[in-house]
């Protein structure tokens, strides 16, 4: 084999050992990076409301609903309409057409709205508000359970909340505690 064989076959063998090396080492330090898109989680999702489905918008809320410990409105999702289902940021807000749904939906029909908010340190609440036929204002649980800081603590709470604009974060002061049940 002449030298200019062994030259090209070596070189070869250099890039073939070296590249998988250099785009491995380039994806740790963040050079390459997953093309894979991945939601934020600080970002709000705003789907439109609508009263026959929803998509989910977070998987905390699809586990929360299989938690043993779940609300039976939870676990069972059996609201007529959804008004949507939201992951928020930090300090943000329901959108006014997810507020706007349950008050529609209040006294006449029986309507549910889900949403994760985060801990400072990222973790998910995840809420859930019923309203619908003979019920008194409207029914609102959270669980911290997927709150790493939680611990033993991790529950579910309940607030009864005299209507749907009393649920945001920040104006639940109109609200009452009841027993989880």
């Amino acid at each position: 084999m002449d030298a200019a064989k062994r030259h090209r076959r070596t070189v070869s063998a250099i890039v073939a050992l070296t590249a998988p090396l250099t785009l491995m080492l380039a994806a740790c330090t963040g050079i390459v990076s997953d093309p894979t898109p991945t939601p934020a989680r600080t970002a709000a999702t705003v789907a439109a409301p609508d009263l026959t489905a929803s998509p989910e918008s977070d998987p905390a809320i699809a586990l929360a609903r299989q938690l043993y410990d779940a609300p039976a409105a939870v676990s069972t999702g059996n609201a007529v309409g959804s008004c949507g289902e939201f992951q928020l940021g930090h300090l943000d807000h329901l959108p006014d057409e997810a507020i706007d749904c349950l008050a529609d939906a209040a006294g006449t029909a029986s309507a549910e709205l889900a949403w994760t908010a985060p801990t400072i340190e990222g973790d998910p609440i995840v809420s859930f508000a019923f309203v619908g036929p003979g019920m008194t204002g409207v029914q609102v649980v959270t669980t911290n359970t997927f709150d790493s800081w939680a611990g033993e603590n991790a529950r579910w709470a309940a607030l009864v909340c005299p209507g749907p604009r009393d649920i945001d974060f920040g104006s639940r002061d109109a609200c009452d505690d009841v027993t989880v049940g």
